[in-house]
């Protein structure tokens, strides 16, 4: 596993910085690692198979048939880890409504510029210089829309966020945001995975249930360390969604996931 120090809040801020690009993460992936091992489990987690607004979940007993049916057939305990998961998906339920709420004002044509007054479920730390990140928090989880780059130009529309180092025995938050998602009736499919050396990516085609009906691409970054681990998810609110087959040619350790 690589080892990362997650107390330097420089290294914080060259992580979302590098979430700028679009979609974009190289991995050198073995298929030994405990991420690989991770990956392979969590193929029937990430069932494609969209959820409408109607199948929201208003409490674990709705949750768990869901959950269930994720897991696949046969798993072990799925009871319990369901139980576990679904006390994460109250925690990530504050991001999920954040993305939520982004899709539906990225529908309407709500600007960069306008985004911070109409997300109202950031925190959003003080009017930024012309041109520079908007920065803010959900709790504990950094938030940023990026600026301009170094020549002035736009960058990718893309509403990141981050959590560090979530300890050992944890639900990863990789895990129970895609929960939290189903849970709320949003449309979730996975079109990409890949990962190895205690990191992994996974790409999902998202449709909120108040993006009227238009789907946008959602990307998870985890990086797995002894001392926990640190999550970076990034929405493109442009509606760009890569295909498998673009994502197969750009990223030589590209799976399918189903």
């Amino acid at each position: 596993m690589v080892e990362a120090d997650h107390t330097d809040r420089h290294h914080a801020h060259q992580e979302i910085d590098a979430m700028n690009l679009p979609l974009r993460a190289l991995v050198q992936c073995s298929a030994l690692s405990l991420l690989a091992l991770a990956c392979a489990s969590a193929l029937a987690q990430r069932a494609a198979v969209p959820v409408s607004p109607a199948g929201a979940a208003t409490g674990y007993a709705d949750y768990l048939p869901g959950c269930k049916q994720r897991l696949g057939v046969g798993y072990p305990d799925a009871e319990r880890r369901c139980k576990a998961q679904w006390e994460k998906v109250q925690a990530a339920m504050p991001l999920a409504e954040a993305i939520h709420q982004a899709l539906g004002l990225a529908t309407k044509g709500v600007s960069d510029a306008a985004l911070p007054q109409s997300l109202t479920s950031v925190s959003w730390r003080g009017p930024a210089r012309v041109g520079a990140p908007r920065e803010g928090g959900i709790g504990d989880l950094e938030v940023q829309l990026p600026g301009l780059d170094d020549e002035g130009r736009p960058q990718p529309r893309l509403l990141v966020f981050q959590k560090w180092a979530e300890p050992d025995g944890e639900v990863p938050l990789g895990v129970a945001l895609p929960e939290a998602l189903h849970a709320r009736g949003d449309a979730l499919e996975q079109i990409g995975c890949w990962g190895g050396g205690g990191s992994g990516v996974e790409v999902f085609r998202l449709t909120g249930s108040g993006s009227g009906g238009r789907a946008f691409a959602l990307q998870i970054n985890s990086n797995f360390g002894r001392a926990g681990n640190d999550t970076t998810i990034s929405v493109a609110l442009d509606g760009h969604i890569p295909t498998r087959q673009q994502l197969q040619a750009e990223y030589e350790y590209y799976n399918a996931c189903d």
